[in-house]
């Protein structure tokens, strides 16, 4: 059904705005979000104005652009927790797009310091977080996004998901499994973030290598700590673990699905 707009109160608690983002359709919810910049950029405009011909108020001025500007943000970043329940709930299309074009949804004032990829792996690692089957999310939620640049979706948001989080072993799994490739920088960060043996395991048989790791850990000794030492422990685990074969004395490959301890 038609939506009539809640942007003119600029607070995202009236309504709910989550609620709208879950339950608009896409047409809305690009219109809604499209608004929210109009309405603070119409602000921010009018505040400027009084500014030339109010100096002696600049200050108190200022702080009401800030508002501004932070009441918006905060309106499209409940939208968009509502596209990201709709998401869970089966309903895709916002995320989709948001995933396709993320420029038109990014905030000014955050994503851009840290660009599209940032943006586009913090959402796919919120929706896996709270997805009941995380390893079906990736190939759904990025089904729009060009093959090279869902591969560096996919990649990146390994990176920040073993550099940032803890109890990470199920959902990299996932991220490998959708086709994510591993590295040597990958395995140090997952190494310094007190990857588990399995954890590493499953990195190394999807692209990282010790080799690689190592020379990592020595071009930033004072960041990576005793990491080097622990990739070494793991490394003589991992060794001990392999099934030598009966005839030839070569070992077996690594088990291609460890348990994780959550």
């Amino acid at each position: 059904m038609a939506y009539t707009s809640p942007i003119n109160s600029m607070t995202p608690e009236r309504p709910m705005l989550f609620e709208v983002g879950r339950d608009v359709t896409l047409a809305e919810f690009i219109q809604l979000n499209d608004e929210a910049l109009t309405v603070r950029d119409q602000a921010v405009t009018d505040l400027r104005a009084q500014i030339k011909n109010q100096p002696d108020q600049k200050d108190e001025l200022e702080e009401k652009i800030e508002l501004a500007e932070a009441r918006a943000a905060s309106v499209r970043d409940a939208l968009q927790t509502g596209a990201r329940l709709a998401f869970l709930a089966g309903h895709p299309e916002k995320i989709q797009a948001m995933m396709a074009n993320p420029e038109k949804f990014m905030s000014p004032n955050k994503d851009w310091l840290h660009g599209a990829t940032t943006y586009k792996a913090e959402q796919l690692l919120l929706l896996m977080y709270k997805s009941k089957t995380p390893a079906e999310v990736p190939a759904l939620a990025l089904s729009q996004v060009p093959k090279a640049d869902k591969q560096g979706t996919l990649e990146y948001s390994l990176f920040r998901l073993v550099s940032f989080y803890h109890h990470v072993g199920p959902l990299a799994f996932s991220l490998l499994q959708a086709g994510a490739k591993a590295d040597g920088v990958i395995l140090a960060e997952a190494v310094r973030s007190n990857a588990s043996p399995a954890l590493v395991e499953q990195l190394l048989q999807h692209g990282a290598d010790y080799k690689s790791a190592f020379d990592v850990m020595a071009g930033n000794p004072g960041y990576f700590g005793n990491s080097a030492q622990r990739l070494a422990a793991i490394r003589d685990t991992l060794a001990n673990k392999l099934d030598i074969t009966s005839g030839n004395g070569k070992p077996t490959q690594l088990r291609t699905a460890p348990r994780f301890r959550l």
